[in-house]
């Protein structure tokens, strides 16, 4: 959004009433929800794409991923993954939330 669009909000919600500044408040809120889809979807996919090579892995060649819990080195790798993965889903729900 422009500056100049973020003035015109700004200027909507000190000269509107109350119903009429929740309605510009929605108005708000739906257009940087349009704004920000495209990095909501690329988050999710970030976040889902070690899964689904887990599971490709799994039924593909299950000889490459089960060294992740057979061995002791796998198994730490594998907490180790889960743990990073966790960590960066919620960083990146950090970045990508918006507070209005």
């Amino acid at each position: 959004m422009a500056p100049e669009s973020w003035k015109r909000f700004n200027t909507q919600l000190a000269s509107a009433s109350v119903p009429e500044q929740s309605t510009v408040r929605l108005q708000l809120r739906a257009r940087l929800r349009a704004h920000t889809a495209q990095q909501r979807f690329s988050a999710a996919l970030l976040c889902s794409l070690p899964l689904v090579m887990g599971a490709s892995f799994y039924f593909l060649r299950y000889e490459y991923i089960s060294a992740l819990w057979l061995t002791p080195q796998g198994s730490r790798f594998l907490i180790y993954g889960i743990v990073s993965e966790i960590i960066g889903i919620l960083v990146i729900r950090r970045i990508a939330s918006v507070r209005l």
